[in-house]
């Protein structure tokens, strides 16, 4: 034993040893500059941001990036010295952020062991002028995180991130329904709005709308195929887009890609047809959020656009919120099953509403008969261009589907053909948007399969809201109706009221007469205390009427909806989305998150674009629901761009609505 014991230590010692002896030639360096032996050797530094500009005030975060002998990149600003010359101009910490004290020409260096790097700094006298925060306007569940960034925004142009700057104060207003931290970072603590603030520099601050919800029994989601229509104006006049896209599913974070996308477009550039579309979206659990258009031949530059999810979740209103311009418009989820000809059977009622080849504001609304089988068999529709109207009994034409639920239709009378694409929505609607080449009318609209049924007199009873509007324009001003008429299913009318916004005038409707025809066509001369108002219509359905304006040059088109027997205000309870856009004349657009508590009580959040200017904001109203569906709805506090609206309830779930400082027109849509 004692043999073994004394061969193990001189093992032990030999060893040490040569572990000593071969360790006695090297050279071992942890962090510093260099290295022997075969370790890599740091060669140099690279400092950037390298001839950067900031602002006295301002602050910037410099990095060290260290290039080694192996080829080797890392960043080693925590372990560099850093330093700043001349001294008193920007001091600058451990970490390499710098602040700007003084005006001058600067150079920052970084500085490990033997190597060092520098980049040049001019800070400037360049003034705090604004502070942004982002997002605008999301949602988080309770519980939950949210996080915002401050931007500070320069007189030259120059902007930095602040969000975690010690000048930097963050506050949520109520505090109960979110806290937030110096960092930004919101969270969750109740169901309800709060207003996020970041105050930097004790100069300028900025905020946006926080709206925290519930966790919900099953989450809003965008999954599957839409078809879109969306409106806007520009050099020529009226501009219109129709397509469709397929959103996949969002990740937990609500970010999802939009794929398999098809635009067209009749614009002042011309028509463009089947243009590819992708993009992104982000949903909140509120059921709002933002889809991103790439760029393509149709949106140079991409386009965002807000929007709320209406109709669990099978539809939704879009309005432009990227400050580069102002477009409006819906989608809705397609049924695939529809994608052939053979779907589209019957009669469908359809309404157009654009400009002829002057510009002029023209309307059109009508009926085809489509046999499955491509082609159309017979229709008739009436017109409205610059306020002369024109009745075309004799519709023939053709139509194609193809599988991806995008087609054609060509509808004919005796003055010639209008060629239109087709989005199929499902088989009782569709979208579809005129593609003539100029010079030609431009016209934009729906069909809706009517009910297989006759029409008469009777057909059409009790009270219906409606909301009729024309072609958006930068020149001829915003003329929109909303009002209720009441039919006695014998030819009379009983009498309504009616807003006109544009000519400011409220009107009591005092009587009238009405006549349905067999196919559903029909005619209202309704009289009022400020004179004669007249329509042509066709029925979809008992329910639902197309109208065309024939009283003004305006040629106003719109629905009208059947109204809920009893009306009151606690009709309206539960989560809504309204929406509604004044595009090319008061160039606003908004769209707003509300619940109502069936006692006249709406809480919600207001996303707004006026004139380019992007915000969100806590609004509050009261209501208070009249027999007839009427109410007037004030915001406050008022939004820019948003104040006050006048509402005509169709139901639980639907509303008309008008607004009134500024004009827009839109709609209401339980979620």
């Amino acid at each position: 034993m004692r043999r073994k014991t004394v061969t193990l230590q001189l093992i032990g010692i030999s060893l040490i040893t040569l572990l000593i002896a071969g360790l006695a030639g090297c050279s071992v360096n942890f962090g510093g500059s260099s290295s022997s032996g075969g370790g890599p050797k740091l060669d140099q530094i690279a400092v950037t941001p390298s001839g950067a500009g900031l602002p006295v005030g301002a602050t910037e975060q410099f990095v060290a990036t260290g290039t080694y002998s192996n080829g080797g990149q890392k960043n080693i600003s925590s372990t560099v010295t850093w330093s700043s010359t001349p001294a008193g101009l920007v001091t600058i910490d451990s970490t390499g952020k710098g602040t700007a004290a003084a005006t001058g020409q600067v150079t920052i260096t970084a500085t490990l062991g033997s190597v060092s790097g520098s980049a040049p700094l001019t800070v400037n006298s360049a003034t705090l002028v604004s502070v942004t925060v982002n997002p605008i306007g999301p949602a988080v569940e309770t519980a939950k995180t949210q996080q915002f960034a401050a931007t500070a925004n320069y007189s030259d142009n120059s902007h930095f991130d602040v969000t975690s700057d010690s000048k930097t104060l963050w506050t949520a207003t109520p505090s109960t329904v979110a806290s937030i931290s110096s960092g930004g970072l919101a969270t969750g603590l109740a169901a309800g709005q709060t207003t996020i603030t970041a105050a930097y520099n004790n100069s300028f601050s900025n905020s946006t709308a926080l709206n925290v919800v519930a966790p919900p029994a099953s989450a809003m989601a965008l999954n599957g195929d839409y078809a879109f229509s969306i409106a806007a104006v520009d050099s020529s006049g009226a501009a219109y887009y129709a397509g469709s896209f397929h959103a996949n599913p969002p990740d937990a974070n609500g970010n999802g890609t939009i794929a398999s996308g098809t635009e067209d477009a009749n614009t002042s550039a011309g028509v463009q047809q089947a243009v590819a579309l992708a993009g992104s979206y982000l949903i909140y659990p509120d059921g709002r959020g933002t889809i991103t258009f790439n760029s393509n031949s149709i949106h140079p530059s991409g386009i965002a656009l807000r929007f709320i999810l209406a109709s669990k979740a099978t539809s939704g209103t879009l309005i432009e919120f990227d400050g580069n311009g102002t477009a409006a418009g819906s989608f809705e989820l397609q049924d695939s099953s529809a994608f052939n000809n053979a779907s589209l059977t019957g009669n469908y009622i359809f309404q157009f509403g654009g400009m002829d080849s002057s510009a002029n504001p023209m309307g059109k609304i009508g009926l085809f008969t489509s046999d499955g089988a491509g082609n159309i068999t017979g229709g008739s529709e009436d017109e409205s261009d610059f306020g002369v109207t024109s009745f075309n009994p004799a519709l023939t034409g053709s139509y194609s589907i193809s599988s991806t639920g995008r087609g054609t239709l060509a509808l004919s009378d005796p003055t010639g053909t209008s060629n239109f694409i087709v989005y199929v929505i499902s088989a009782s609607k569709i979208n579809l948007i005129e593609v003539d080449p100029t010079p030609s009318s431009v016209l934009s609209g729906v069909a809706e399969q009517q009910a297989s049924q006759a029409f008469s007199n009777s057909t059409l009873l009790g009270g219906y809201a409606y909301l009729l509007n024309r072609a958006p324009s930068s020149t001829l001003g915003v003329f929109d109706v909303i009002g209720r008429a009441v039919f006695d299913g014998k030819g009379n009318v009983s009498g309504g009221t009616e807003d006109e916004v544009g000519s400011g005038v409220q009107n009591t409707i005092t009587g009238g007469t009405y006549s349905v025809g067999g196919d559903g066509r029909g005619t209202v001369q309704a009289t009022s205390n400020n004179g004669a108002r007249g329509y042509i219509f066709y029925m979809v359905s008992p329910s639902r009427l197309y109208m065309l304006d024939e009283f003004t040059t305006w040629a106003g088109t719109g629905a009208a909806d059947l109204q809920f027997l009893t009306l009151n205000s606690s009709i309206l309870s539960g989560t809504y989305a309204l929406s509604g856009a004044s595009i090319g004349q008061n160039d606003t657009e908004v769209s707003i998150w509300l619940t109502a508590d069936g006692a006249g009580n709406f809480h919600g959040i207001a996303d707004v674009m006026t004139n380019g200017v992007l915000s969100s904001i806590i609004v509050n109203a009261t209501y208070s629901v009249t027999p007839n569906g009427r109410t007037f709805v004030q915001l406050l506090p008022p939004p820019v761009g948003a104040q006050s609206f006048i509402l005509y309830v169709v139901s639980s779930g639907e509303a008309k609505v008008l607004g009134s400082q500024p004009t827009l027109d839109g709609n209401m849509l339980a979620q």
